[in-house]
This record gives C-alpha cells, sequence and structure tokens, in this order.
C-alpha cells in the first residue's frame, strides 16, 4: 500500500472517534511513524487530506458514473447513505473555509456546470450557479446527517424539479 492510502485509511479510521477539526496532522504523523516532510509532500494540510480521502471513497466514483446533473444528486445521496454516519458527520461538520463541504460544492458545481454550460454565460449567472451548486451540497449534507420530515430519496426529486427551472 502506498503511503497517501496509509495517510487517508489512518485519517478515516480516526474519523469514527473524532470531527475532522479535532484531529491533528502530528498525530497522524505520529501514529504512522512517518517524518513531517512525507506528509507534506503528499498533501497541503489536513483539509487536503480530507478531501483527496473522499475522492477515493466516493467523489471520483460518483463523477464518473454520473450522466446528468439529476444522477449525480441521487448518486450523491446514495453514495453519502453509505459512509457510516459518524464517519460523515466527523467528516462534514467543520468550518474551515478548505473543508469537506467547500470541496464537494466545488464537485457540484462541476457537475452542474457541465451539464448546463451554454446557458452559464455571463459572470453573474456564474455566481448564481456556484451559489445554487453550495445550497444544494448544503442541503444534501444536512439532509443526510439530519432526520428530515421526508424520504432523503425525495430530496434528490426536489432538486431535480428546481434546477431547471433555474437554467431554463
Amino acid at each position: 500500500m502506498k503511503i497517501e492510502q496509509f495517510l487517508q485509511t489512518t485519517l478515516y479510521n480516526n474519523l469514527k472517534k473524532k470531527q475532522v477539526d479535532e484531529i491533528r496532522v502530528a498525530a497522524l504523523i505520529e501514529e504512522l511513524g512517518i517524518c513531517k516532510a512525507t506528509f507534506y509532500k503528499y498533501y497541503c494540510d489536513k483539509y487536503d487530506l480530507l478531501a483527496k480521502t473522499f475522492d477515493r471513497i466516493c467523489f471520483d466514483e460518483l463523477c464518473d458514473k454520473s450522466k446528468d446533473f439529476d444522477e449525480f444528486i441521487a448518486n450523491s445521496i446514495a453514495a453519502f447513505a453509505a459512509i457510516p454516519q459518524t464517519v460523515f458527520k466527523n467528516a462534514f461538520n467543520s468550518k474551515d473555509y478548505n473543508s469537506l463541504p467547500r470541496h464537494y460544492a466545488l464537485i457540484t458545481y462541476k457537475m452542474l456546470e457541465k451539464q448546463y454550460k451554454p446557458k452559464i454565460k455571463t459572470a453573474e449567472e456564474r455566481y448564481a450557479a456556484q451559489r445554487f451548486a453550495e445550497s444544494v451540497s448544503r442541503t444534501l449534507i444536512e439532509g443526510v446527517q439530519t432526520e428530515l420530515p421526508f424520504k432523503k430519496e425525495d430530496l434528490s426529486g426536489i432538486i431535480k424539479r428546481l434546477t431547471p427551472a433555474l437554467f431554463a
């Protein structure tokens, strides 16, 4: 196994017990018995490690498997539901600017842009699409983390109905 995979596995195992903001790079380095330079050769910080861990676990596959934005939303819900709840909450509950919710919002925007690029022409439209992607990603994350008054699968339908109206 490569050092990157060891680091990602170690972080994932730590997320079973702690929130990402509580996990320290120094503790990961010590746990693996590697030097600081080795960690920083592969990752900028723990949020970069977290993003690449979740890229490997589900985000890369989400993008590859989804033929359009609607399918991406449905696949996101399924992928998030497959992650143990404790790990999901500990990974996504961060206020840091470089946190996993922001990373997922960027991926959501890329998928939105892929489908609606011809309709996103101006800087203002791009800005609006980015804010929409952030709202969608935040809604999905919160929806998976909490008990909703409707089924999680219904969330996909709600977003599907809203999206075309915004890009009509």
